[in-house]
This record gives C-alpha cells, structure tokens and sequence, in this order.
C-alpha cells in the first residue's frame, strides 16, 4: 500500500501530523520519511502565551509522516510547564510562493497546533509578521485562517489582524485535509482542499518568512 505522506498534529492529549509539504517556485518537497535537519530545527524556545516546554522528542516521524504531539510534563528545573510538547521550522526562508500541505490535527480544549509563515526575529525592534492557519482546541470543528502584523509604536504594540473562521462537516475536521497558502506579498489566499476561504490585501509583507509548524497549551 503506497504510503501518503503528511502531518499530524496528535493527542495523548493533543497532536498534528503532516504529510506532505511543498513550496511550489521554490521547489521544495518534503515527503517527511525523515526529519531532514538540513530542511527542519526542532530547537524551538517556549514564546508568549505558551503553557508548554517545547521538546525535540514530542516531534516524531512515523508511518504516516511528521507527528508532533502534547501530553502531560512533569516539570524540572529545565522544563517547568504542566504541558510538553513540540513544534519545527524551516532553516530556509521565502519571499513569496505557493505553499501547500496536507495535514490532520486532534486538539483537546486549551491547546492550539499552528502551521504559519513568519518572518525572521531580531533582538531589538522586531515586530511579528505572521500567516497563519490555526486549530483551537474550544473550536474543534473550526480552522481558523489569519494574517497579522504587531507593530511597534509609542502606545506600545499595535495589533492589525484579519482572521477567517472555516468549519468543517460534521467530524471531518478531524480528517487528514490538503491546505494551501497563496502567498504573493500584497495578497494572501487560504484554500481547503483545493477551495479557496478566505483572501487578505490588507497587509503586504515584502521581507523573507520560514514556516513553523508547532503545538502547544496555552497558559
């Protein structure tokens, strides 16, 4: 039986597993037999909001592709979170593209798997440029797609963000989906295999973004 490679996001308590992944114009493939380290770091650090300590060995390869997964931590002095689990990104960035995944998720309330396109991070002034498509664990039949910049001013930081909620069908949402993001610097399109939900002109992003992929708890 030919095996279809993709991602999941899975539960002990929660999780997501892809699949296939594909940069169309960049041309890059990724079947995710292995977890290729010239492509993907699993060194993600613990951010803003996050309730989970972020382990290499909550992302896994297995028959069906990348499987991140989030369970129950029993702290130490390094990780001190309630919750574990794990995220990836891409050493390469991209300006511009088609990208397209194929991926399934499992959520349970409180937690939140991600599959985004971000821009670089720098000490001093950066300002987070993301889009993103979102699973909720308080929505389980919901994908949430959203285009957001933070900006810096003199109030402090300064949200724009333009969010589209897509549910599914009955339990489908739970189902392995192909999902695309149609990237051309001014425009941002969402597809759900192979149908367009939602379009955004409203933000350009003109600087180099890489892919991360995680699950976490919020706090």
């Amino acid at each position: 039986m030919k095996r279809i490679p993709s991602i999941l996001f899975t539960l002990l308590l929660a999780c997501l597993s892809f699949f296939i992944f594909q940069i169309l114009g960049a041309g890059l493939t990724d079947n995710f037999y292995t977890l290729d380290d010239r492509i993907w770091k699993t060194d993600m650090e613990r951010f803003k909001g996050n309730g989970s300590s972020m382990m290499k060995q909550m992302v896994a390869v297995d028959d069906t592709g990348i499987v991140i997964t989030l369970d129950k931590n029993r702290p130490t002095l390094k990780y001190d979170q309630k919750y574990k689990s794990g995220g990836m990104y891409s050493t390469q960035y991209f300006q511009n593209g088609f990208i397209s995944v194929r991926m399934k998720k499992e959520t349970a309330p409180g937690t939140i798997s991600s599959f985004m396109l971000t821009n670089r991070w720098i000490p001093e002034g950066w300002e987070q440029k993301e889009i993103s498509i979102n699973f909720l664990g308080k929505k389980s039949n919901v994908a949430e797609f959203t285009v957001k910049h933070i900006k810096n001013s003199d109030k402090g930081p300064e949200y724009i963000q333009y969010t589209q909620d897509y549910t599914f069908e009955n339990s489908s949402a739970n189902a392995y989906h192909n999902y695309d993001i149609k990237w051309l610097g001014n425009e941002v399109e969402f597809y759900v295999d192979g149908v367009k939900v939602f379009e955004n002109n409203k933000i350009a992003f003109d600087e180099p973004m890489h892919i991360q992929l995680s699950q976490w708890a919020a706090n």
